[in-house]
């Protein structure tokens, strides 16, 4: 049990996220008959900007001793990777708007800024966990997808929901978090996420 908790932690690192949300969307929404050629060059970016960047300046911090750990185990640790990922998320979110990609999925990004925000303020006196947020924001966007956009299939939806429970329990095994802290964490990133793409929509 200990080594399948370690490999979801693993598997569904926060800053996967975005990148899987993107893939989904991709193939989920309308946007699934767009050339590959314009998916792979999106994701692409989404993927340097909210986990290649991060991921190394998170490396770099724990060289120079700035963190204890990559894996931001301490409380204290988080908030320097959180303003670097949160500065990460809305670049992206500004040369996505200039390539004019759906401000439905722009949106995503931001709503993910506003949780990991949400994230460092919470941090600086509670533990609330980041996997919880990342699950609960891939959350948001495959219910906005099947809500919305009617084309996300539903074994999807509860594969996903499915996975999601599993991440928290592996978190709450490993005692890296709190019950209260999991779902405090699916709770941001659902909430931030999906409040954000409804907006885009029914909005703007």
């Amino acid at each position: 049990m200990k080594i399948i908790s370690h490999i979801l932690s693993i598997v569904f690192q926060p800053l996967f996220m975005p990148v899987y949300c993107f893939v989904l969307m991709f193939k989920d929404s309308y946007l699934s008959a767009m050339p590959m050629s314009y998916k792979s060059i999106i994701t692409g970016i989404v993927a340097i900007f909210t986990l290649v960047v991060p991921a190394l300046f998170i490396l770099l911090l724990k060289i120079f001793k700035v963190i204890s750990s990559v894996n931001l185990y301490n409380r204290k640790d988080r908030l320097i990777p959180y303003i670097i990922t949160i500065l990460c998320y809305l670049a992206c979110a500004i040369l996505l708007y200039r390539l004019k990609v759906p401000v439905w999925m722009i949106s995503m990004l931001i709503g993910a800024s506003f949780s990991l925000i949400t994230c460092m303020f919470v941090t600086l006196k509670w533990k609330i966990s980041a996997h919880g947020t990342g699950m609960g924001g891939i959350m948001a966007a495959v219910i906005y997808l099947y809500v919305v956009y009617a084309m996300i299939p539903l074994w999807a939806l509860s594969l996903v929901i499915l996975a999601a429970g599993a991440v928290g329990t592996a978190r709450i095994y490993l005692n890296c978090h709190t019950f209260g802290q999991v779902m405090a964490g699916y709770a941001n990133g659902l909430g931030w996420i999906l409040l954000l793409m409804s907006i885009s929509t029914y909005v703007l």
